[in-house]
């Protein structure tokens, strides 16, 4: 489905990557201004952090509020308490900031990130296992198999990502490019 495709692709390459990767908001943290402060929006630090924050779509309630884009994503790993993991990492992050504690943020911005590789990797695994079960429909199998190619296809927009483009091109290459022709092992 190109929908799927295109959608989780976007989430990937824009919100995704806006946030953790080599230029986003979080790896940029510490060449912003920590002192000035606008009012309504901090200080520029402050403001980079709450724009990821943003991108990741949690309310300020999560994981008790639906969240949307990536927090939606985040419930549908088998790690029960990832949603709230990450939330707490997003709220050490901000005391951090605000406190101009240097260590906690660098180990808060390290664990967000990798938090949010898990709920990508989460996801595609939740999508993959769903298409197995389907395997034998393939408007079933194909929507799930589009959205967990979308979703793999994300995990090279993170700059500190664990999982190398070489093993992304290989789990792709598993899958295959021709849904209707994908088996399950």
């Amino acid at each position: 489905e190109y929908a799927q495709l295109i959608d989780k692709g976007l989430m990937g390459a824009v919100f995704y990557y806006q946030a953790t990767g080599d230029i986003g908001y979080l790896s940029g943290l510490g060449a912003d201004d920590n002192v000035d402060v606008t009012a309504g929006k901090g200080t520029k630090r402050e403001h980079h952090f709450d724009e990821a924050f943003g991108y990741f779509g949690a309310p300020l309630d999560f994981p008790t509020g639906s969240g949307r884009y990536w927090a939606k994503y985040a419930g549908k790993t088998k790690t029960s308490d990832l949603s709230q993991e990450i939330m707490d990492a997003w709220l050490k992050g901000r005391a951090a900031i605000s406190n101009k504690d240097e260590i906690a943020r660098i180990a808060a911005v390290t664990e967000i990130k990798n938090l949010w590789e898990k709920v990508i990797v989460g996801a595609a695994l939740y999508y993959i296992n769903s298409a197995r079960k389907d395997i034998a429909d393939d408007a079933l199998r194909n929507h799930q198999l589009s959205e967990a190619v979308a979703f793999i296809g994300c995990l090279k927009y993170n700059d500190e990502r664990r999982i190398l483009d070489t093993e992304v091109t290989k789990i792709l290459d598993e899958i295959g490019g021709n849904l209707y022709a994908t088996t399950a092992p």
